[in-house]
Protein backbone atom coordinates (compact mmCIF):
# COMPACT_ATOMS: atom_id res chain seq x y z
CA UNK A 1 0.00 0.00 0.00
CA UNK A 2 1.04 3.66 -0.20
CA UNK A 3 2.87 3.07 -3.49
CA UNK A 4 4.40 5.81 -5.63
CA UNK A 5 6.54 5.50 -8.73
CA UNK A 6 9.82 7.30 -8.13
CA UNK A 7 11.78 6.70 -11.35
CA UNK A 8 10.70 5.95 -14.91
CA UNK A 9 13.69 5.74 -17.22
CA UNK A 10 13.21 4.56 -20.82
CA UNK A 11 16.30 3.62 -22.79
CA UNK A 12 17.93 0.89 -24.81
CA UNK A 13 20.62 -1.72 -24.70
CA UNK A 14 22.87 -2.67 -27.63
CA UNK A 15 23.69 -6.36 -27.92
CA UNK A 16 25.08 -8.03 -31.03
CA UNK A 17 24.33 -5.03 -33.24
CA UNK A 18 20.68 -4.84 -32.14
CA UNK A 19 19.21 -2.18 -29.91
CA UNK A 20 16.83 -3.74 -27.42
CA UNK A 21 14.24 -1.64 -25.58
CA UNK A 22 14.87 -1.26 -21.88
CA UNK A 23 12.71 0.44 -19.27
CA UNK A 24 13.62 0.91 -15.62
CA UNK A 25 10.81 1.53 -13.14
CA UNK A 26 11.33 2.11 -9.41
CA UNK A 27 8.65 2.21 -6.74
CA UNK A 28 8.58 3.51 -3.17
CA UNK A 29 6.27 1.76 -0.72
CA UNK A 30 4.92 2.60 2.68
CA UNK A 31 4.16 -1.10 3.16
CA UNK A 32 4.90 -4.13 0.99
CA UNK A 33 3.97 -7.81 1.24
CA UNK A 34 5.05 -10.66 -1.02
CA UNK A 35 4.91 -14.44 -1.33
CA UNK A 36 7.86 -16.37 -2.75
CA UNK A 37 7.14 -19.83 -4.17
CA UNK A 38 10.11 -22.14 -3.80
CA UNK A 39 10.89 -24.32 -6.80
CA UNK A 40 11.80 -28.01 -6.58
CA UNK A 41 15.04 -28.85 -8.39
CA UNK A 42 13.83 -32.27 -9.52
CA UNK A 43 10.89 -31.22 -11.66
CA UNK A 44 10.48 -27.45 -11.32
CA UNK A 45 7.15 -27.68 -9.51
CA UNK A 46 6.26 -25.53 -6.53
CA UNK A 47 7.82 -26.61 -3.26
CA UNK A 48 6.07 -24.40 -0.74
CA UNK A 49 5.46 -20.71 -0.11
CA UNK A 50 7.32 -18.20 2.04
CA UNK A 51 5.43 -15.01 2.89
CA UNK A 52 7.09 -11.82 4.11
CA UNK A 53 6.52 -8.09 4.28
CA UNK A 54 7.65 -4.79 5.77
CA UNK A 55 5.87 -1.66 6.94
CA UNK A 56 8.33 1.17 6.32
CA UNK A 57 6.17 3.78 8.06
CA UNK A 58 6.09 1.76 11.31
CA UNK A 59 9.49 0.09 10.68
CA UNK A 60 8.16 -3.40 11.51
CA UNK A 61 7.64 -6.79 9.85
CA UNK A 62 4.20 -7.43 8.40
Amino acid sequence: SECASSVLSPGGSAQGGETLPLEEVSFNYGKIEWTYTQQKRADGSGGGNVAAGWDLEKNVKV
